[in-house]
This record gives C-alpha cells, sequence and structure tokens, in this order.
C-alpha cells in the first residue's frame, strides 16, 4: 500500500481531485508508513494553500508515528499559501519541542520555507531550543 501511495505523486495530474482525495483518505490508514507516504503524496498533488489537505496534515502533527509528523510538517511547507502564514507557521513550530531528532529537522527546514526572516514566533522558538535540557533537542 506504502508504494501504491508514493506512485500516486508520479502518476496523478498536480491538483488532481481523485488523486488528492485517494491520498487524504489513507491519512486515516492504520500503518504510520502508509499515512507518512500519503502525506508526502499530498505535497505534491495538492494545491498550494489547499485548505482541507492543510488541516488534515496539521492533524497529523500529533501523530504517534514520528515519520508521519515529519512528513506532516515536510506537507505543511510545501502547501503554504504564503511565507510568514501564521496559520502554518505555528503549528510547524509547534513540533520544535519533539521528541525525535526526525521531526526536529524536518521543522528546521521546514522554516526557511514557511517563516519570514526575524520572524516573531519562530525565533523565540528556536532560542528556547537551544537552551532546552535535554541535549538532543539542543542538538537537532
Amino acid at each position: 500500500r506504502c508504494a501504491a501511495v508514493d506512485a500516486l505523486r508520479r502518476v496523478a495530474l498536480h491538483g488532481d481531485p481523485v488523486a488528492v482525495s485517494g491520498a487524504l483518505a489513507r491519512l486515516e490508514h492504520r500503518d504510520g508508513a502508509v499515512r507518512a507516504a500519503a502525506l508526502r503524496s499530498l505535497s505534491f498533488l495538492a494545491r498550494r494553500g489547499d485548505e482541507e489537505v492543510m488541516a488534515k496534515a496539521k492533524v497529523c502533527l500529533d501523530d504517534g508515528v514520528s515519520n508521519v509528523r515529519a512528513a506532516a510538517v515536510t506537507t505543511l511547507a510545501e502547501l503554504v499559501p504564503c511565507k510568514g502564514d501564521e496559520d502554518v507557521v505555528g503549528p510547524v513550530v509547534s513540533r520544535l519541542g519533539d521528541c525525535e531528532a526526525i521531526v526536529r529537522s524536518a521543522v528546521l527546514e521546514s522554516l526557511l520555507k514557511v517563516a519570514h526572516e526575524g520572524d516573531l514566533i519562530a525565533v523565540p522558538a528556536i532560542l528556547e531550543l537551544l537552551e532546552h535540557q535535554d541535549g538532543r533537542i539542543r542538538l537537532a
């Protein structure tokens, strides 16, 4: 199923509503690898600013599987309607304290796409991260 969901982004056209709908449905799959693949496909298939896809990706930020959370962050960064959109910057920044390095790394990479230089949400969160008591989190 993972391979099939990944294949969507290679064969479907950007913005194809049937492909987007199919990928969205896979966000409910019990297998985290399938959910992560669906998010990766949505980052290519969905149109920038697609409200339904972005809302579902935000829900995935709290998934129990780290690869899904990381894919959700990346998907939001790819689909953000405009840099500096607080409805995206805030949820992305919220994952900076994630216990998994893969998620924190995705956040830091994504902030380059979603936040303006000097962003008043991102900068304080990153500074707080640098002083975190957990050395693994500081290293992110």
